[in-house]
């Protein structure tokens, strides 16, 4: 009896521990760009007029998949590689984006932007 109750503690366990990792892999894999078209959700700081098309996160991730390859930006390990050596920055990264239509103008002059911008950039290419 007691060894079925600590197999279906664990199942249950591991089902609620699984569940939000696999939303949250499901919602890399269909990546920022099909949740966040050009003209859709808007981050905005509200210590300025700052208005981004694109939250930090989904940025990072933009990226890291090589969706501003066009602009420049490498994805994967190859962005990894450059960010770790400082041959690719943040501001690279954020300039990349307005290039490619993602955010405006003013994003690079936005400092809260830029820095959650580099915080999710250094969780995404395991930056520590």
């Amino acid at each position: 009896m007691n060894r079925y109750l600590v197999s279906a503690l664990t199942a249950v366990l591991t089902a609620t521990a699984i569940a939000p990792s696999v939303r949250a892999i499901e919602s890399i894999q269909s990546g920022p760009s099909a949740e966040y078209s050009k003209a859709s959700d808007t981050y905005s700081d509200t210590t300025n007029d700052t208005q981004a098309t694109i939250d930090p996160l989904a940025l990072a991730f933009l990226a890291y998949r090589g969706e501003l390859s066009d602009q420049g930006i490498p994805g994967y390990n190859k962005l990894t590689m450059k960010y770790r050596l400082g041959q690719i920055t943040t501001q690279d990264v954020v300039a990349a984006a307005i290039e490619a239509g993602y955010l405006t103008d003013k994003a690079l002059d936005d400092r809260a932007y830029i820095s959650a911008v580099t915080n999710q950039l250094e969780g995404v290419v395991g930056n520590y």
